[in-house]
């Protein structure tokens, strides 16, 4: 994590609003350090008063983690292939989305809605055909997931360099500033 004086507007990637958000099903030691890491950087940003932006998937992709760890949970679902095992589980039997698990998903709803209301100012960068062209470039130029190429492609359209992410595939975006690093 930098130290680094913070700047006006940072741009967060939806595995660090994960990470700050949910605790990890398996409990590896660099999901539990994320989660500190996350915690702590968060705090740092609504305490020095930052603005952040996210691109609109983020909200997406973190509705749809919360939900396969409910299920992981509910179901001892704990190796590797936990995900991939309530994904499953979900497709052949929607009936497992339980009161007590949609009770849960009310709880991470609220969380996200906490931390979004926390901030000082907080933009959500809606799809358009722009970002969409600049991160077909950059999946070629950085070789990145789609998703994640969309991520940055949002931030870049908005004028913006500051990206906070764990997820190491950044790490070869060499023309963003990378806030978070948890190795």
């Amino acid at each position: 994590m930098k130290n680094d004086p913070l700047p006006e507007i940072l741009f967060l990637d939806s595995s660090f609003i994960i990470s700050a958000l949910i605790n990890p099903v398996n409990g590896s030691p660099r999901k539990v350090k994320e989660l500190d890491a996350a915690q702590t950087f968060v705090k740092r940003i609504i305490e020095e008063k930052k603005a952040v932006a996210f691109y609109t998937l983020a909200i997406t992709a973190y509705w749809n983690i919360a939900l396969l760890s409910e299920l992981c949970r509910k179901y001892s679902y704990s190796d590797y292939r936990a995900f991939q095992s309530a994904k499953q589980k979900l497709k052949n039997s929607p009936s497992c989305l339980t009161d007590d698990i949609k009770e849960r998903l009310d709880n991470h709803k609220k969380s996200f809605e906490t931390i979004y209301e926390s901030f000082e100012v907080c933009f959500k960068i809606e799809s358009c055909y722009e970002i969409h062209s600049l991160a077909y470039k950059l999946i070629k130029k950085y070789h990145l997931e789609s998703y994640d190429a969309l991520h940055i492609a949002s931030m870049q359209v908005g004028g913006e360099n500051d990206f906070v992410s764990f997820d190491d595939d950044f790490k070869r975006c060499y023309d963003i500033n990378l806030w978070c690093d948890c190795d």
